[in-house]
């Protein structure tokens, strides 16, 4: 069988492997879609921290089982949950496995889906219903993230939730927090991305100028009192501390190594809930079912499908274009 191999920075192999055996408690799966992901393309960069070459990447994943021991059947179409946790840790301990001490992810730490052909622990596969759209299902992933952010902040009906980003990440937990009840409010520098957003029913959206606080401040009537950080910037991390009530909820969502500045008494005396949300954890029969409630508009997240034979031309693509680009799609 095939499968992408990144050997360094901007080196892309298709190579002929062996197929996959599954071990029991496994599937063995035909994968049909990959999503692009901001990690893929720093893994592509060469600018990832947490990735060793040669790394098989991809982790937002939709495939078909081929054979599995139980719970599924040959031919049902699975979305992915992608992290590999150690099980004994703290956080695993009481059911936070997203953030475990040694979480792995796959096509990040060890091999990932863009392999014609994977074998998995069957407690990473979520079914998706008999007669779901599943070429638009990577997106699965993407929402969880958002969907998680959300659950983080404790957006609920009558929250007033600012999202600094409409990238895929940001635009899907605006999504979720309007379905929620919430008005929801979204910034970015890219007039296409926030047209988008008006045109998923977003209520308000901001571009980036000097007077986008003001700005934020009058269409809501006041400050939000929840603020996600779907970007992860230094300057959009101290944005989000500045926009939001006293008494709010801050959740960063977008991942930095810069560390951003602020004052601990301009912190303080809000007393604010400042909180990381990382990856999801056990959401994802939810989200599926987000997913398929959703599907008309979530469409419009996905602007350029390739070929996987079309791997290095889709890398190049979205690193020379990513403002043009939201979710790529790869299918083989």
């Amino acid at each position: 069988m095939k499968r992408v191999v990144f050997l360094e920075p901007r080196k892309i192999q298709i190579e002929e492997v062996s197929k996959p055996k599954r071990k029991p408690k496994e599937a063995l799966l035909r994968v049909h879609f990959v999503g692009i992901c901001g990690s893929d393309l720093h893994t592509y960069q060469g600018t990832s921290p947490l990735v060793t070459y040669p790394v098989v990447p991809g982790h937002e994943l939709c495939c078909e089982v081929i054979e599995s021991d139980e719970k599924f059947s040959p031919g049902d179409h699975v979305v992915i949950e992608p992290l590999l946790s150690c099980g004994h840790c703290y956080p695993c301990k009481i059911g936070r496995y997203n953030c475990c001490e040694e979480l792995k992810v796959l096509g990040v730490h060890t091999e990932g889906g863009m392999a014609e052909e994977i074998a998995l622990p069957l407690k990473h596969l979520h079914r998706l219903p008999r007669g779901t759209d599943p070429s638009y299902a990577p997106l699965v992933e993407t929402l969880s993230i958002g969907y998680h952010a959300c659950n983080r902040g404790r957006v609920e009906r009558g929250d007033n939730v600012l999202i600094i980003g409409a990238g895929p990440i940001g635009l899907g937990a605006a999504l979720v927090a309007k379905e929620r009840g919430a008005k929801v409010g979204i910034i970015d520098p890219l007039e296409s991305r926030l047209q988008l957003a008006q045109e998923l029913g977003i209520d308000f959206t901001f571009p980036v100028n000097g007077e986008m606080e003001s700005r934020v401040i009058s269409q809501f009537g006041c400050r939000p009192n929840v603020v996600l950080e779907a970007v992860g910037s230094p300057k959009t991390l101290e944005q989000s501390l500045e926009m939001v009530s006293a008494a709010g909820r801050v959740v960063f969502v977008g991942w930095t190594t810069q560390s951003p500045r602020w004052r601990p008494d301009f912190f303080l005396k809000r007393e604010l809930d400042l909180m990381g949300s990382r990856n999801s954890c056990g959401i994802f029969p939810q989200v599926v079912d987000f997913y398929c409630r959703n599907l008309e508009k979530l469409k419009r997240l996905v602007t350029h499908r390739f070929k996987m034979k079309e791997i290095e031309e889709a890398m190049n693509f979205i690193d020379a274009y990513r403002a043009q680009t939201l979710k790529v799609i790869m299918e083989w």
